[in-house]
C-alpha cells in the first residue's frame, strides 16, 4: 500500500502569504514556528531555537503541529520528527512536509522509523526535484511504498526504535560527560607537571 492510504500528507505553509502586514489592521495573531535548524539530526525539536511568527488571522489547523503529526523537511537530510503535546501549536513552514497518520492503518511512531530509514532516505536522494539540491516534493511520501503490517507489530518495533534512540542518547550524553572529566584531568595534570608536583 501507499502512504497516501494510510495518512494525509501536505505541505506546510507559505509563510509569506499569512505575515502580519500593517495595512491589514491592528490585529496580530502571535505563534511560534518551526524551523530547519531547531529540527536536530536525531529528530528532536529544540524548543529554543523556535522563531516568532505574526500573522493578522488565525491560522487554521492544517498549519499547525497537532499530536502525533510527523513533520519531515524536504532538503536533506530529510529529518523526521514526531510531535508531542510540548511542541502542538506550532506554524508548520513550507519547507517542511506533515504527514497526519490514519491510527487505525498506522502507527506514528511506526512511521517516523520508517521514514528515518537509511533505505528511505536513498530513495528521496534519488527523487529530489534538482532545482534546489537536495530537495523534494511531498508528493514523493503519497507514493512511498508500505508494507501491510499489523498494528501489533506495528507497536513492537516502533518501542523497540524508540528504546534505541533513547539508549544513543544516554550513550551521547554520556560521552560528553566523560570528555568534560578528562579534559579536567589532563588540564590538573598539566598544572601539577608545570609546578614540578608529580602527584
Amino acid at each position: 500500500m501507499k502512504l497516501s492510504d494510510c495518512a494525509t500528507i501536505r505541505t506546510g505553509l507559505v509563510l509569506a502569504r499569512k505575515q502580519a502586514s500593517e495595512e491589514a489592521g491592528s490585529l496580530s495573531v502571535k505563534y511560534k514556528q518551526l524551523n530547519l535548524k531547531c529540527i536536530k539530526s536525531n529528530g528532536l525539536i529544540d524548543t529554543t531555537l523556535l522563531e516568532d511568527y505574526e500573522t493578522n488571522e488565525r491560522l487554521g489547523r492544517k498549519y499547525l503541529t497537532q499530536p502525533d503529526d510527523i513533520v519531515i523537511r524536504l532538503s536533506y537530510p530529510y529529518t523526521a520528527a514526531l510531535i508531542d503535546e510540548e511542541n502542538t501549536g506550532l506554524v508548520i513552514p513550507s519547507h517542511f512536509a506533515v504527514i497526519r497518520a490514519d491510527k487505525t492503518k498506522l502507527l506514528p511512531r511506526y512511521l517516523l522509523w520508517l521514514l528515518s530509514r537509511e533505505k528511505t532516505k536513498k530513495e528521496l536522494n534519488k527523487y529530489n526535484t534538482g532545482f534546489v539540491i537536495g530537495t523534494v516534493k511531498s508528493s514523493f511520501f503519497a507514493e512511498l511504498e508500505l508494507a501491510e503490517i499489523p498494528i501489533d507489530r506495528q507497536q513492537k518495533i516502533a518501542e523497540f526504535y524508540e528504546l534505541a534512540q533513547r539508549e544513543i542518547l544516554l550513550l551521547q550524553k554520556l560521552a560528553e560527560q566523560k570528555e568534560v572529566l578528562n579534559t579536567q584531568l589532563l588540564s590538573i595534570q598539566y598544572k601539577n607537571a608545570k609546578r614540578g608536583n608529580h602527584s
